[in-house]
């Protein structure tokens, strides 16, 4: 008997985040360790749809389904290049969704209803969001038990931060729904940079445990793999982004109270070089908003 999936949204108000692109490699390095994922692109742009080669071969949306009685999200699932790991694809036509959910008394809970509906044989629902807060949005807060954070690392990552932070408390505190804030992911990281490791070094002070131990580096194979339609993990497992992403999935788990035992040696095998990015905490909490 399978138990109630785990839900995280991917949130940022701010674009060139890496929102998207940690959507995809978290859902994949959580299907690589043989956990079955959902990834939910509710995101007009459909980015994350695009980063997984989706966009070209899908008819019908998670647009269609969001505005129509008829049918459920089963008919819009497809599958990708790993096994475990399926997608939702998006479309430029969730911005009707958005103006159609105006006109609602009470649009919030579309969403969760829709995934409620599924066979329960997910382990891990992971969504892609707009930026701003909009309907779609607030669907996904309404919808998911937890949300992570990709921060750009430059200054205006950081200046829009404690607005997003103060922004998902007040929503939260309207609709009344316990959301908790597993952590922010530093991303496009050039250690190279005295800036970079300065803006690292401000936003640990600033959050403290909220930051991710592991950043994300400045890696074009990230990009190339995108342009591609594959998660790095596929493009190059042993790439730094890729291996970054796998180890922030691992630090998400075991802040989750989970262990990702296997996910290491099933993408690269028992080379030593593959824990060069672990971190070796072992963080068991989440942290609440």
């Amino acid at each position: 008997m399978h138990s109630a999936p785990q839900i995280v949204a991917v949130i940022n108000h701010m674009s060139a985040s890496g929102k998207s692109l940690s959507a995809v490699n978290i859902a994949a390095s959580l299907a690589a360790s043989e956990r079955r994922t959902l990834l939910v692109d509710l995101d007009p742009q459909a980015n994350a749809t695009s980063y997984l080669g989706a966009g070209s071969t899908m008819g019908r949306t998670l647009a269609d389904v969001l505005v129509t009685a008829g049918g459920g999200l089963v008919d819009v699932i497809a599958p990708t290049e790993l096994r475990h790991l399926e997608i939702i694809a998006a479309s430029g036509d969730l911005l009707r969704v958005e103006v159609e959910f105006m006109k609602r008394t009470n649009p919030f809970l579309r969403l969760k209803e829709l995934l409620s509906e599924l066979p329960p044989s997910y382990e891990f629902m992971v969504i892609d969001t707009p930026p701003g807060f909009g309907m779609l949005t607030l669907n996904a807060m309404m919808t998911a038990h937890s949300v992570v954070i990709p921060v750009q690392a430059s200054s205006r990552g950081l200046a829009g931060l404690s607005s997003l932070l103060s922004t998902i408390e007040l929503m939260q505190a309207k609709l009344r729904h316990d959301l908790w804030l597993d952590g922010m992911i530093l991303t496009q990281v050039d250690s190279r940079r005295d800036a970079a490791l300065q803006f690292e070094d401000e936003s640990r002070q600033a959050f403290n445990e909220l930051v991710f131990a592991q950043t994300i580096p400045v890696d074009h194979q990230l990009v190339a793999a995108a342009s591609l339609g594959q998660p790095a993990l596929l493009y190059n497992a042993t790439s730094p982004g890729a291996m970054s992403y796998l180890s922030v999935t691992k630090q998400w788990l075991r802040r989750r109270s989970e262990v990702m035992d296997t996910v290491m040696e099933t993408i690269t095998g028992d080379e030593p070089r593959a824990h060069r990015y672990i971190d070796q905490s072992e963080r068991k909490s989440c942290l609440a908003l």
